[in-house]
């Protein structure tokens, strides 16, 4: 059976221009595939740095959503009327019907039901926060999972530079659930009360001039250990060199957002390990990041481990959801994002656009 219904999408362009544009073809779920009427669908950098670093573009934009399945396919897990969060694939040349910020998708790349104790905003923001922040601390810098997945605590010591980001406030929660500390953070003095209450240890204003300096003094005073891991989730140049500052020997390891070419010791981080994802080469060009089942095996136990323990002081909650409408807002508050304006907050957008 076929499902018709009114579709818009906000694509982003081969020149990376955002747009309203009226989706005409049909989506039908095979297999395991759902059709989703999408309630929400949330912001994230990607949604527009993908195309402006990576050229991922020229389908509609973003990756997460919730929503109610409406039809699905013969082998899907999921039934007509559920109630579901997920995100698709990053790639490039993916089909249309994976974008979130449309009003009908095919969900089929990752799908859960929408826990009890959780809003369809936050059910829409939340996928692609967690499992980058898990890919960063559990598989880039290598960190014991502790109390997220089921591993020795084994309170090594971190600095999570931008820790307002989404990004930044799901590693501070993960970090503190996987038993590490003292968790070192960076951001605004307005945010630092908010993100201690998260579980970070300490918080430091990336304004500052002596940063550099508070933290690496913050590290003696809170026990000692060395430095070994520091995440950056702004992934900026200036961010990156503080960063690189902070380390005090040859053996600290170094995870980011965003592609730092010509900067070997950094590691990209990525929100889904089961795919080939293409990565820029200094100079041009790109490698394919090869999948990992065995790392995609540790963000599906961290994302899990979230929505189980989802609420305030069940061990993860998302702070503040704003909710945009209509797609002048929507775009605007995409480029918002993507400019990293938005702090200690996601952004989701209704639908219908």
């Amino acid at each position: 059976m076929t499902i018709t219904t009114s579709n818009r999408a906000i694509w982003i362009s081969a020149q990376n221009e955002l747009s309203l544009r009226p989706i005409t073809e049909t989506y039908e779920p095979e297999g395991a595939q759902v059709l989703v009427q999408v309630e929400y669908s949330g912001i994230n950098p990607a949604d527009l740095k993908h195309g402006l670093h990576l050229g991922l573009n020229d389908y509609p934009s973003g990756y997460e959503y919730s929503g109610k399945v409406i039809q699905a396919g013969e082998e899907a897990k999921f039934s007509v009327g559920d109630l579901v969060l997920g995100h698709n694939l990053v790639g490039k040349n993916k089909p249309i019907y994976h974008g979130s910020h449309q009003d009908v998708l095919i969900g089929e790349h990752y799908i859960s039901h929408v826990p009890p104790n959780m809003s369809m905003q936050e059910a829409a923001c939340i996928s692609i926060m967690v499992q980058t922040a898990a890919d960063g601390l559990f598989n880039q810098l290598g960190l014991s999972g502790g109390g997220v997945l089921g591993e020795e605590l084994d309170g090594e010591p971190i600095l999570i530079w931008g820790g307002a980001t989404s990004v930044g406030v799901a590693a501070i929660q993960l970090a503190k659930a996987a038993g590490l500390s003292p968790i070192l953070t960076t951001a605004s003095k307005h945010n630092h009360a908010g993100l201690k209450a998260l579980g970070a240890t300490a918080c430091f204003d990336y304004r500052d001039a002596d940063v550099v300096f508070q933290i690496k003094s913050a590290v003696q005073e809170l026990g000692g250990r060395p430095l070994k891991s520091i995440f950056d989730t702004v992934g900026a140049p200036s961010s990156t060199q503080l960063c690189e500052e902070c380390a005090e020997n040859e053996n600290v390891a170094f995870a980011s957002t965003l592609p730092q070419p010509g900067r070997p010791q950094w590691k990209m981080v990525l929100a889904t390990r089961n795919v080939n994802f293409p990565f820029p080469k200094p100079g041009g060009g790109v490698h394919m990041m090869l999948a990992n089942p065995e790392w995609q095996a540790r963000i599906d136990r961290a994302i899990t481990w979230c929505l189980s323990n989802y609420g305030s002081g069940r061990g993860f909650t998302i702070p503040h959801v704003r909710v945009v409408s209509g797609a002048d807002d929507a775009i605007a508050a995409i480029k918002f994002v993507a400019d990293g304006r938005s702090s200690f907050e996601k952004v989701v957008i209704k639908h219908p656009l």
